[in-house]
Order: C-alpha cells, then structure tokens, then sequence
C-alpha cells in the first residue's frame, strides 16, 4: 500500500478529488483518467500523483477482467473457467474497488493520508 498525504490549495481541488474517487467506482479507469487530461494545471503534486496512482489501480483491476473475458472466449474449458472463477473474481473485484474508493474518500474528507493498493505503476 502507498500513502498519498493530499494537500488541497483550494476547495475546488478537493471536491475534483473526491468527485473522481466516487465516479472510480462505476466508471473504473475512466475517471482518473479525464481528471488528469482535463484538470492536470489545476491539481498540486500531490493531488496529480493520487490520481496517477489511482489511474494505475484501475487499470490493473480493468487488465484483471479484460484477461478473464479472453479466457471466456476459449470453448468449453474457457467458459467454465470464465464462467465461475471469472464471474467470482468479477464480484470481488467490483466489492473491493467500491470500498477502497468509499475509504479513500473518507480520508480525504477528514484530510488524512489516503492508502491505495498501487502494485504496478503503468503511468
């Protein structure tokens, strides 16, 4: 787990913060993502690496389903395999994003250090 002290210069940084976290949960990498197209000479540096960190973490979560819909794709074996682990790995998956991004947020609204599962870094 990384740490992230985030440190606001105003509140309209926060609430883009935040507003990213929370659409993390339904709409994965895509949030962080338009948050650091649109909004990067608006965050600090230390906001600008919470959302590349949590960039990367949603991505390693979207490769993790992407590789189980592949092995949906081989008949027979792949469909069982797809179909049940798969369909677990999905839910758990979905589970645990949604209260790690809830957590994130709850920190962030008492401005504490934000912890985030970062095991590969791909930006």
């Amino acid at each position: 787990m990384k740490s992230f002290p985030l440190e606001f210069k105003n509140d309209n940084e926060k609430i883009i913060v935040v507003g990213m976290t929370l659409c993390a949960i339904v709409l994965s990498f895509i949030s962080p993502l338009l948050v650091i197209l649109v909004f990067k000479d608006k965050l600090s540096e230390k906001s600008y690496a919470y959302s590349k960190a949590l960039l990367n973490f949603e991505l390693l979560l979207f490769i993790f389903c992407i590789i189980f819909f592949i092995i949906g794709l081989i008949p027979i074996i792949g469909w069982i395999i797809a179909g049940l682990l798969g369909g677990i790995f999905s839910t758990v998956i979905i589970i645990y994003n949604a209260i790690m991004m809830l957590l994130s947020v709850f920190k962030i609204s008492d401005r504490k250090e934000v912890d985030l599962p970062v095991v590969y870094e791909f930006i």
